[in-house]
Protein backbone atom coordinates (compact mmCIF):
# COMPACT_ATOMS: atom_id res chain seq x y z
CA UNK A 1 0.00 0.00 0.00
CA UNK A 2 3.02 2.56 0.96
CA UNK A 3 4.55 2.04 -2.59
CA UNK A 4 0.73 2.17 -3.99
CA UNK A 5 0.97 -1.44 -5.92
CA UNK A 6 -2.12 -2.64 -6.32
CA UNK A 7 -0.76 -6.05 -7.11
CA UNK A 8 2.46 -8.16 -7.41
CA UNK A 9 3.56 -11.49 -9.13
CA UNK A 10 5.66 -13.14 -5.83
CA UNK A 11 8.75 -15.34 -7.12
CA UNK A 12 9.55 -18.26 -4.11
CA UNK A 13 12.41 -17.68 -1.91
CA UNK A 14 12.35 -20.78 0.13
CA UNK A 15 11.99 -23.13 -3.10
CA UNK A 16 14.48 -21.03 -5.49
CA UNK A 17 12.65 -18.71 -7.88
CA UNK A 18 12.76 -21.71 -10.36
CA UNK A 19 11.55 -23.88 -7.82
CA UNK A 20 14.85 -25.45 -8.09
CA UNK A 21 14.92 -26.64 -4.40
CA UNK A 22 12.45 -29.89 -5.12
CA UNK A 23 14.47 -30.37 -8.54
CA UNK A 24 17.50 -31.08 -6.97
CA UNK A 25 15.94 -32.91 -3.81
CA UNK A 26 17.03 -37.10 -4.47
CA UNK A 27 13.68 -38.09 -3.19
CA UNK A 28 11.64 -37.61 -5.78
CA UNK A 29 8.45 -39.17 -4.06
CA UNK A 30 8.89 -36.81 -1.07
CA UNK A 31 9.64 -33.99 -3.70
CA UNK A 32 6.41 -34.21 -5.71
CA UNK A 33 4.45 -34.07 -2.00
CA UNK A 34 6.46 -31.35 -1.02
CA UNK A 35 6.22 -29.14 -3.81
CA UNK A 36 2.50 -29.71 -4.16
CA UNK A 37 2.04 -28.64 -0.73
CA UNK A 38 4.04 -25.23 -1.43
CA UNK A 39 1.87 -24.69 -4.20
CA UNK A 40 -1.29 -25.07 -2.40
CA UNK A 41 0.03 -22.72 0.67
CA UNK A 42 0.78 -20.52 -1.95
CA UNK A 43 -2.06 -20.19 -3.96
CA UNK A 44 -4.71 -20.89 -1.13
CA UNK A 45 -3.19 -19.35 1.64
CA UNK A 46 -0.39 -16.36 0.81
CA UNK A 47 -2.69 -15.55 -2.20
CA UNK A 48 -5.80 -16.33 -0.84
CA UNK A 49 -5.26 -14.43 2.52
CA UNK A 50 -5.59 -11.43 0.13
CA UNK A 51 -7.55 -11.86 -2.79
CA UNK A 52 -7.05 -9.36 -5.50
CA UNK A 53 -3.84 -8.32 -4.69
CA UNK A 54 -0.78 -11.03 -4.72
CA UNK A 55 -1.12 -12.79 -8.41
CA UNK A 56 -0.06 -16.64 -8.23
CA UNK A 57 2.87 -18.31 -9.27
CA UNK A 58 3.51 -22.54 -9.19
CA UNK A 59 6.53 -23.99 -9.26
CA UNK A 60 6.85 -27.58 -11.53
CA UNK A 61 8.63 -31.28 -10.78
CA UNK A 62 10.95 -30.55 -13.95
CA UNK A 63 12.53 -33.91 -13.33
CA UNK A 64 8.86 -35.30 -14.91
CA UNK A 65 7.52 -33.81 -17.52
CA UNK A 66 4.09 -35.82 -17.12
CA UNK A 67 4.00 -34.93 -13.18
CA UNK A 68 5.00 -31.56 -14.74
CA UNK A 69 1.57 -30.96 -17.33
CA UNK A 70 -0.55 -32.67 -14.68
CA UNK A 71 0.74 -29.65 -12.02
CA UNK A 72 -0.15 -26.99 -14.60
CA UNK A 73 -3.66 -27.79 -15.38
CA UNK A 74 -4.18 -28.71 -10.88
CA UNK A 75 -2.95 -25.13 -10.40
CA UNK A 76 -5.39 -23.91 -13.55
CA UNK A 77 -7.54 -25.16 -11.55
CA UNK A 78 -6.96 -23.57 -8.31
CA UNK A 79 -7.03 -20.12 -10.61
CA UNK A 80 -3.28 -19.57 -10.60
CA UNK A 81 -2.36 -19.27 -14.86
CA UNK A 82 1.57 -19.00 -13.91
CA UNK A 83 4.33 -21.29 -13.41
CA UNK A 84 8.46 -20.24 -13.15
CA UNK A 85 10.90 -22.58 -15.14
CA UNK A 86 14.57 -21.95 -15.80
CA UNK A 87 15.74 -19.73 -18.49
CA UNK A 88 18.15 -22.01 -19.60
CA UNK A 89 17.61 -25.26 -17.84
CA UNK A 90 20.79 -26.88 -19.09
CA UNK A 91 22.80 -24.67 -16.19
CA UNK A 92 21.29 -27.08 -13.60
CA UNK A 93 21.74 -29.86 -15.29
CA UNK A 94 18.35 -30.64 -17.30
CA UNK A 95 17.73 -31.08 -20.77
CA UNK A 96 17.69 -27.68 -23.00
CA UNK A 97 14.33 -26.20 -24.43
CA UNK A 98 14.71 -27.79 -27.89
CA UNK A 99 15.09 -31.48 -27.04
CA UNK A 100 10.98 -32.16 -27.54
CA UNK A 101 11.40 -32.84 -23.55
CA UNK A 102 9.21 -30.17 -22.45
CA UNK A 103 6.33 -30.76 -25.18
CA UNK A 104 3.81 -32.05 -22.20
CA UNK A 105 4.61 -28.82 -20.51
CA UNK A 106 4.29 -26.36 -23.58
CA UNK A 107 0.67 -27.91 -24.69
CA UNK A 108 -0.56 -28.14 -21.06
CA UNK A 109 0.59 -23.97 -20.66
CA UNK A 110 -1.11 -23.02 -23.54
CA UNK A 111 -4.24 -25.49 -23.45
CA UNK A 112 -4.60 -23.56 -19.79
CA UNK A 113 -3.65 -20.34 -21.25
CA UNK A 114 -0.75 -20.45 -18.44
CA UNK A 115 1.89 -18.04 -18.39
CA UNK A 116 5.91 -19.49 -18.51
CA UNK A 117 7.85 -16.93 -16.29
CA UNK A 118 11.55 -16.86 -17.01
CA UNK A 119 13.31 -15.08 -13.75
CA UNK A 120 16.94 -13.27 -14.34
CA UNK A 121 19.25 -15.57 -12.95
CA UNK A 122 17.78 -18.73 -13.23
CA UNK A 123 19.49 -19.66 -16.11
CA UNK A 124 21.59 -17.20 -17.92
CA UNK A 125 23.59 -14.82 -16.27
CA UNK A 126 25.82 -11.21 -17.01
CA UNK A 127 29.29 -12.23 -16.26
CA UNK A 128 31.90 -10.95 -13.87
CA UNK A 129 34.17 -9.83 -16.64
CA UNK A 130 37.60 -10.45 -14.30
CA UNK A 131 38.04 -11.45 -10.55
CA UNK A 132 38.78 -8.07 -10.01
CA UNK A 133 35.80 -6.29 -11.58
CA UNK A 134 33.22 -4.33 -9.50
CA UNK A 135 29.89 -5.60 -8.66
CA UNK A 136 28.32 -2.58 -9.33
CA UNK A 137 29.76 -3.67 -13.04
CA UNK A 138 27.54 -7.22 -12.84
CA UNK A 139 24.41 -5.27 -11.73
CA UNK A 140 24.23 -2.97 -14.88
CA UNK A 141 24.45 -5.28 -17.04
CA UNK A 142 22.19 -8.00 -14.97
CA UNK A 143 18.82 -7.49 -17.35
CA UNK A 144 20.78 -7.48 -20.75
CA UNK A 145 21.92 -10.71 -19.75
CA UNK A 146 18.19 -11.81 -20.13
CA UNK A 147 18.78 -11.15 -23.62
CA UNK A 148 20.68 -14.65 -24.36
CA UNK A 149 17.63 -16.30 -23.06
CA UNK A 150 15.55 -14.55 -25.25
CA UNK A 151 17.17 -14.78 -28.68
CA UNK A 152 17.29 -18.84 -27.50
CA UNK A 153 12.97 -18.66 -27.16
CA UNK A 154 12.08 -17.17 -30.09
CA UNK A 155 13.63 -19.35 -31.89
CA UNK A 156 11.56 -22.69 -30.33
CA UNK A 157 9.53 -24.01 -32.34
CA UNK A 158 6.74 -25.02 -30.14
CA UNK A 159 5.97 -21.45 -30.38
CA UNK A 160 4.01 -22.12 -34.04
CA UNK A 161 2.72 -25.29 -32.89
CA UNK A 162 1.17 -23.37 -29.83
CA UNK A 163 0.04 -20.24 -30.52
CA UNK A 164 -1.45 -19.04 -26.86
CA UNK A 165 1.85 -19.98 -24.97
CA UNK A 166 3.09 -17.17 -23.03
CA UNK A 167 6.24 -16.32 -22.03
CA UNK A 168 7.20 -13.75 -19.55
CA UNK A 169 10.98 -12.53 -18.61
CA UNK A 170 11.00 -11.18 -14.87
CA UNK A 171 13.09 -8.67 -13.86
CA UNK A 172 14.64 -8.26 -17.04
CA UNK A 173 14.15 -4.51 -18.59
CA UNK A 174 13.11 -3.49 -21.86
CA UNK A 175 15.62 -1.08 -23.05
CA UNK A 176 17.40 -3.99 -24.82
CA UNK A 177 14.43 -5.13 -26.60
CA UNK A 178 14.31 -2.96 -29.30
CA UNK A 179 18.20 -3.67 -31.00
CA UNK A 180 17.60 -7.46 -30.35
CA UNK A 181 14.72 -7.64 -32.56
CA UNK A 182 16.24 -5.82 -35.17
CA UNK A 183 19.29 -7.61 -34.90
CA UNK A 184 17.27 -10.91 -34.98
CA UNK A 185 15.39 -9.91 -37.92
CA UNK A 186 18.77 -8.91 -39.91
CA UNK A 187 20.18 -12.50 -39.06
CA UNK A 188 17.15 -14.52 -40.18
CA UNK A 189 17.36 -12.45 -43.50
CA UNK A 190 20.85 -13.11 -44.05
CA UNK A 191 21.41 -16.60 -42.84
CA UNK A 192 18.50 -18.25 -43.34
CA UNK A 193 19.18 -19.95 -45.97
CA UNK A 194 22.07 -22.14 -44.73
CA UNK A 195 20.60 -22.36 -41.04
CA UNK A 196 17.00 -23.31 -42.21
CA UNK A 197 14.96 -21.20 -39.25
CA UNK A 198 11.94 -21.27 -41.58
CA UNK A 199 11.92 -24.96 -40.60
CA UNK A 200 10.25 -23.57 -37.04
CA UNK A 201 9.46 -19.70 -37.26
CA UNK A 202 7.03 -21.04 -41.04
CA UNK A 203 8.14 -17.71 -42.66
CA UNK A 204 7.98 -15.36 -39.51
CA UNK A 205 10.19 -12.58 -38.59
CA UNK A 206 11.64 -13.31 -34.86
CA UNK A 207 10.16 -9.61 -34.37
CA UNK A 208 6.97 -10.99 -34.85
CA UNK A 209 7.41 -14.10 -32.98
CA UNK A 210 8.42 -12.04 -29.95
CA UNK A 211 5.52 -9.82 -30.08
CA UNK A 212 2.97 -12.85 -30.66
CA UNK A 213 4.49 -14.62 -27.30
CA UNK A 214 6.86 -12.80 -24.89
CA UNK A 215 6.23 -10.03 -22.15
CA UNK A 216 9.04 -8.17 -20.70
CA UNK A 217 8.69 -5.95 -17.75
CA UNK A 218 10.69 -2.87 -16.01
CA UNK A 219 11.61 -1.25 -12.79
CA UNK A 220 13.05 2.05 -14.18
CA UNK A 221 13.52 2.02 -18.35
CA UNK A 222 12.85 5.70 -19.77
CA UNK A 223 14.96 4.19 -22.91
CA UNK A 224 12.58 1.22 -23.28
CA UNK A 225 9.35 3.98 -22.83
CA UNK A 226 10.51 6.12 -25.33
CA UNK A 227 10.63 3.46 -27.68
CA UNK A 228 7.93 1.65 -26.41
CA UNK A 229 6.20 1.26 -30.07
CA UNK A 230 9.17 -0.76 -30.80
CA UNK A 231 8.89 -3.07 -27.68
CA UNK A 232 4.78 -3.69 -28.26
CA UNK A 233 2.85 -1.92 -25.80
CA UNK A 234 0.80 -4.95 -25.34
CA UNK A 235 4.29 -7.01 -24.46
CA UNK A 236 5.34 -4.60 -21.09
CA UNK A 237 4.64 -5.03 -17.69
CA UNK A 238 5.64 -2.90 -14.59
CA UNK A 239 7.50 -3.91 -11.67
CA UNK A 240 9.31 -3.04 -8.14
CA UNK A 241 11.30 -5.59 -7.57
CA UNK A 242 10.29 -5.98 -3.72
CA UNK A 243 12.30 -6.39 -1.27
CA UNK A 244 15.64 -6.41 -3.26
CA UNK A 245 17.78 -3.22 -3.20
CA UNK A 246 16.95 -2.83 -6.87
CA UNK A 247 13.30 -1.72 -6.01
CA UNK A 248 12.34 1.74 -5.72
CA UNK A 249 10.16 1.25 -2.32
CA UNK A 250 8.83 3.33 -1.69
CA UNK A 251 8.52 5.98 -4.70
CA UNK A 252 7.74 3.33 -7.18
CA UNK A 253 4.86 5.47 -8.70
CA UNK A 254 7.57 8.88 -8.39
CA UNK A 255 10.44 7.18 -10.35
CA UNK A 256 7.63 5.38 -12.69
CA UNK A 257 6.15 8.93 -13.73
CA UNK A 258 9.36 10.10 -14.90
CA UNK A 259 9.73 7.51 -17.12
CA UNK A 260 6.28 7.09 -18.59
CA UNK A 261 4.66 10.79 -18.09
CA UNK A 262 5.33 11.61 -22.08
CA UNK A 263 3.07 8.18 -22.52
CA UNK A 264 -0.61 7.66 -23.66
CA UNK A 265 -3.59 6.64 -21.20
CA UNK A 266 -3.49 3.84 -22.86
CA UNK A 267 -0.35 2.78 -22.55
CA UNK A 268 -0.11 3.63 -19.00
CA UNK A 269 -3.10 1.35 -18.36
CA UNK A 270 -1.66 -1.11 -20.57
CA UNK A 271 1.84 -1.33 -18.97
CA UNK A 272 0.77 -0.43 -15.03
CA UNK A 273 -1.89 -3.38 -14.92
CA UNK A 274 -3.86 -4.06 -18.30
CA UNK A 275 -0.77 -6.36 -19.94
CA UNK A 276 -0.08 -8.13 -16.21
CA UNK A 277 -4.14 -8.94 -15.80
CA UNK A 278 -4.21 -10.90 -19.64
CA UNK A 279 -0.80 -12.30 -18.86
CA UNK A 280 -1.73 -13.91 -15.89
CA UNK A 281 -5.67 -14.37 -16.59
CA UNK A 282 -5.85 -12.23 -13.18
CA UNK A 283 -9.66 -10.81 -12.66
CA UNK A 284 -8.22 -8.14 -10.27
CA UNK A 285 -11.28 -5.98 -10.11
CA UNK A 286 -13.38 -8.88 -9.60
CA UNK A 287 -12.49 -8.90 -6.04
CA UNK A 288 -11.44 -5.03 -5.53
CA UNK A 289 -13.25 -1.73 -7.25
CA UNK A 290 -10.43 -0.11 -9.48
CA UNK A 291 -10.92 3.26 -7.30
CA UNK A 292 -9.52 1.89 -4.34
CA UNK A 293 -6.73 0.27 -5.93
CA UNK A 294 -5.30 3.74 -7.12
CA UNK A 295 -1.81 5.02 -5.99
CA UNK A 296 -3.62 7.30 -3.80
CA UNK A 297 -6.37 5.52 -2.34
CA UNK A 298 -3.55 2.78 -1.57
CA UNK A 299 -1.14 5.22 0.55
CA UNK A 300 -4.36 6.29 1.86
CA UNK A 301 -4.72 2.86 3.67
CA UNK A 302 -1.34 3.00 4.51
CA UNK A 303 -1.38 6.57 6.45
CA UNK A 304 -4.84 5.15 7.96
CA UNK A 305 -3.02 2.23 9.54
CA UNK A 306 -0.04 4.09 10.72
CA UNK A 307 2.85 2.58 8.40
CA UNK A 308 6.16 4.88 8.89
CA UNK A 309 8.50 4.61 5.76
CA UNK A 310 11.33 6.84 7.80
Amino acid sequence: NVNGIAASLNFPSVAGMDGSLFNKAEDKDQAIVHLRAYNDWHVDEWCGAYPGRFIPLGILPMWDMELAAQEVRRLADKGCFAITMSENPTVGGMPGIHTGYYEPLFKAAADCETAICLHIGTGNVSPHCSPESPVEANITTMPMAVAFGAADWMNLEALQRYPELKICFSESGIGWIPYLLERADYANEQHKAWTHSDTYLQGKKPSQVFKEHFYSCFIDDAYGCRNLDLVGEENVCYEVDYPHSDAPWPNAPEVLWKSAQYLTDSQIDKITHLNAMAAYKFPMFDHIAKEKLTVGALRQQAKDMGVDTT
